[in-house]
């Protein structure tokens, strides 16, 4: 019987040094592929049409928090995997999504009568065989991602995605409509299993062993729980803005607060993701730990920073220009969440801490503080539009995220002299630099300069001032972002850090 084990052949620093690389590279596929998704087909498609598929997801995404029960966490934690435990994950994943699917079809009718909308119930019924099909690669996935085989899951991944970037454009083009959002994700599960199966040359029997089932079941449905909440937390406004503003202002405000989650989802995760283990080797010693940490959210909000100061900025003109003069009243929604943005950045490590030091239980905790907090806001602000949303969202995590963050550092014994001081540079330069473009733009404004051109001088004037203010304050620390980039220099000492 084949077992699969954790590799070892490599140092920590080494390994680390390739996940967060590879990891970094998966995000930029997936945000290749948004772009694609929001940007090209924006200009063919309407925010009705977006809107319409921002509802059908809240639904999708929501079940697709029990498909697979957390079996991936639970493979890759799992010290000791055999083909039994891949097996019973296989089938049991794939059962799920068979299940999900078939109530999600069933209920779809009192969806579309929920939201008043009645194409809903085409829509869902077919986004509901993702279920199905996103089961496909789960357990490929879950092993390379056990080894730190970054780079192997992104071809898993980055196989499907490309096969639906280019779907999604075609099908808009010959006139789809709005199923060119719909159909094209249902291709990357069957692509990853097929890459899948290439790479790790193993396929799953029709045995099954139960008694393995329960095994990855017992940890993996703490972790399914924990993410229920999270998902409920992230999508309650787009459920109540759907649901009472309808499917319009939904999709201005979808656009506004995916912008707000990129460097997040692209930038922090992908740190965080790959730092985890790390991390959680070293939980005992708390100055490395402290190190660690500090490290990376310095260098990401160095990254973060800047770019939602400037966004802030260059809006107006970055909207018109991108994604056309249709999406322009997304503006001050985009404004409003750029700042809540900034602090989203640095906060998002504050769940590798809990995790790393044994305390996910606070983490799961604290979800259902927000939760009891983030329900009557939205109620209540949902009644005056969308911009008393996006202004009653950003004001509570202005609340929210320095208390979590305060809980975490405490865990590691950091104070908040020695967290703030560690983020002075890149707030201080982001700010200057937002009002260095703001005055830029305004004297350019002024001579009836095209509004492209002034966006493209604004953001190389304010690339030019961010990073000539880090290169003169903190070279040190510039010289690591470069190699970050570039040379890669930077992860091998955070992973030494970590390691």
């Amino acid at each position: 019987m084949k077992t699969f084990v954790i590799l070892e052949d490599q140092s920590l620093a080494s390994r680390t040094v390739f996940a967060v690389g590879w990891a970094a590279a998966l995000q930029v596929a997936r945000q290749i592929y948004q772009i694609v998704i929001w940007v090209v087909l924006a200009r063919i498609l309407t925010p009705e049409d977006y809107g319409l598929v921002g509802m059908a997801t809240v639904v999708t995404g929501f079940v697709s928090t029990f498909a697979s029960m957390g079996l991936s966490q639970a493979i890759i934690q799992r010290r000791n995997l055999d083909e039994n435990h891949l097996d019973v994950a296989f089938w049991g994943g794939l059962g799920i999504g068979v299940v999900l699917c078939i109530a999600v079809i069933a209920l779809s009718p009192a969806i579309a009568i929920f939201y008043n909308q009645p194409q809903l119930r085409g829509i869902v019924s077919v986004a509901s065989f993702g279920f199905i099909t996103n089961a496909l690669p789960l357990v490929y996935a879950a092993v390379l991602q056990r080894n730190l085989q970054f780079k192997e899951v992104g071809i898993v991944t980055g196989s499907g995605l490309l096969l639906a970037m280019v779907t999604a454009p075609l099908m808009a083009y010959s006139g789809w409509g709005v199923w060119s959002l719909v159909i094209p994700p249902l291709l990357i599960g069957p692509a990853g299993f097929l890459v899948g199966i290439k790479i790790l040359k193993w396929r799953p029997r029709v045995s099954l062993q139960w008694q393995k089932l329960w095994e990855l079941v017992g940890f993996g449905s703490n972790v399914a729980g924990a993410s229920l909440l999270v998902y409920i937390i992230e999508n309650l406004d787009y459920l109540l803005i759907g649901r009472f503003l309808g499917p319009g202002l939904l999709g201005l405000y979808t656009l506004a607060y995916q912008i707000m989650t990129l460097p997040r989802i692209h930038i922090s995760s992908a740190v965080a993701q790959a730092l985890f283990p790390a991390m959680a080797m070293i939980q005992e010693d708390k100055q490395r730990l402290r190190n660690g940490y500090l490290k990376a959210v310095y260098y990401v909000a160095s990254i973060v920073f800047p770019l939602m100061a400037g966004l802030f900025v260059v809006a107006p003109e970055a909207i018109s220009f991108i994604y056309g003069e249709q999406w322009v009243p997304a503006v001050p929604l985009i404004r409003i969440f750029c700042v809540v943005g900034i602090m989203h950045s640095v906060g998002t490590f504050v769940g590798s801490i809990f995790k790393a030091t044994g305390r996910p239980d606070i983490e799961f905790r604290w979800n259902l503080v927000v939760l009891a907090v983030f329900l009557p806001m939205l109620l209540v602000t949902v009644q005056w539009g969308i911009v008393a949303v996006a202004l009653g969202v950003t004001c509570t995590w202005l609340v929210l995220i320095p208390i979590v963050v305060s809980i975490a550092n405490r865990l590691i014994c950091l104070s908040w002299q020695a967290y703030l001081s560690n983020l002075r540079y890149p707030a201080l330069l982001s700010l200057a630099m937002a009002v260095f473009v703001w005055v830029t733009q305004s004297i350019t404004a002024t001579l009836g300069v095209d509004a492209g051109i002034v966006l493209l001088a604004s953001i190389l004037v304010g690339v030019s001032f961010y990073t000539g203010g880090m290169w003169l304050l903190d070279r040190k620390s510039y010289s690591e972002i470069v190699h970050l980039v570039f040379r890669r220099k930077l992860l091998i000492r955070m992973a030494d850090d970590a390691g």
